[in-house]
């Protein structure tokens, strides 16, 4: 049996959520599972936006909740994460 490769992604939801996490999924297909998901409450400014978190993740100013598993099936987008993001989003602890 062949372990499937996860890659980390930001996942946008038609409720204007967003949310980090590792998948084998595709982005056109019609649910996204996620592993250890964390959903982002709020970024920062400096943060630069969606693609800011997608490029170097989290900074100071942020909530972001603690992780666990999850469906989406309303997804209106899928950004791809950098490793050194996935790495920031991993670190982060709620506060």
């Amino acid at each position: 049996m062949t372990k499937t490769k996860l890659r980390p992604v930001l996942v946008s939801t038609e409720d204007k959520f967003l949310v980090f996490g590792w998948t084998a999924n595709h982005c056109d297909d019609p649910i996204i599972y996620l592993k250890d998901s964390r959903l982002v409450v709020y970024w920062s400014a400096e943060t630069k936006g969606l693609w800011g978190l997608a490029a170097a993740g989290p900074d100071e100013g942020r909530r972001v909740s603690a992780p666990c598993d999850c469906a989406i099936k309303n997804h209106t987008f899928v950004l791809e994460v950098t490793e050194s993001a996935a790495k920031a989003f991993a670190s982060v602890a709620w506060s």
